[in-house]
């Protein structure tokens, strides 16, 4: 809904929905909506359970069309400017990727209250990052991405548990000065946050160990 109601023209935006093995009746609802509200550009892909990493470059590759690809979790949306202020940042050309600004949802629990905060704290780091071109990482929620830029490192690799930041550093690989990576803090991207303390632990635990792995990929940068 949030990417249907985006201030952008109908014309430019086409809308991938990869199903990656849900159980969830995720495909049918999708369509459901598609039919209900007449969406257009809309295509559902169902798949058996291969990973983000294969989900997101079966999407791109085999469907997307635009110069841009924007990409989104299943627990995140978009605010209504989202689209066409991301767009404005490609006005460099320069800039091959652009980070979003990652809100939490609010609800009233202390923990979300400590990673709102979190967040706020961490996503105004990135101006400074964006600033000495030093960003290396384009999380996933609202990262946007040169499509011709992705073909050419690739695409994700599946060979490690943070993707994302996989990608980031094979775009870093190609240098820094001619091919910018840059924090957008006007596209604003909201997701839940993590309900519990353990999951919270799983969470960190799965971004710090991905992000070791992804280093040590790249340990050359170093």
């Amino acid at each position: 809904r949030s990417i249907v109601r985006n201030k952008y023209p109908r014309s430019k935006r086409e809308i991938i929905v990869v199903d990656d093995g849900s159980v969830d009746n995720t495909s049918e609802i999708i369509k459901q909506y598609k039919d209900a509200y007449g969406v257009k550009n809309l295509t559902v892909i169902s798949q058996e359970q291969l990973g983000k990493a294969h989900a997101l470059n079966r999407g791109i590759i085999e469907h997307a069309r635009g110069e841009l690809v924007m990409c989104l979790d299943s627990d995140s949306y978009l605010s209504n400017d989202g689209l066409k202020r991301a767009a404005f940042y490609f006005e460099d050309k320069k800039v091959v990727a652009m980070a979003a600004n990652v809100k939490i949802i609010p609800n009233p629990t202390l923990l979300n209250l400590i990673q709102r905060f979190e967040y706020i704290i961490s996503y105004q780091m990135k101006r400074a990052q964006t600033f000495f071109n030093i960003e290396y990482i384009i999380g996933g929620i609202g990262s946007t991405f040169r499509r011709r830029v992705l073909e050419k490192v690739g695409y994700y690799d599946g060979d490690t548990i943070t993707e994302d930041i996989d990608l980031t550093m094979k775009l870093v690989q190609l240098d820094n000065k001619d091919n910018r990576l840059v924090y957008g803090a006007d596209v604003v991207a909201y997701t839940e946050s993590v309900l519990n303390i353990s999951g919270l632990l799983r969470q960190r635990y799965r971004w710090k160990w991905g992000r070791s792995q992804t280093f040590l990929k790249n340990i050359n940068l170093f």
